[in-house]
């Protein structure tokens, strides 16, 4: 889940915690929601997309929405 995601922190060399902290978002919330456990608020979406200085469109597609447990 969340394959885009995960590829943008990788690219950037920015683990999945620092961007969560980086964002102001608890960690364990962030992996809750990547492992399918609970939604990506859209508000989470558009604090880590500016954390990455990026559109939440290319960090977040629309189509992963839809894999949420």
């Amino acid at each position: 889940m969340y394959d885009t995601f995960k590829n943008v922190l990788k690219e950037k060399g920015i683990s999945m915690y620092r961007a969560a902290l980086n964002a102001g978002i608890q960690p364990s919330d962030i992996y809750s929601a990547v492992r399918g456990d609970r939604k990506f608020y859209d508000g989470w979406k558009h604090r880590i997309s500016k954390a990455l200085e990026m559109d939440p469109e290319d960090v977040f597609p629309d189509e992963e929405d839809k894999e949420v447990k």
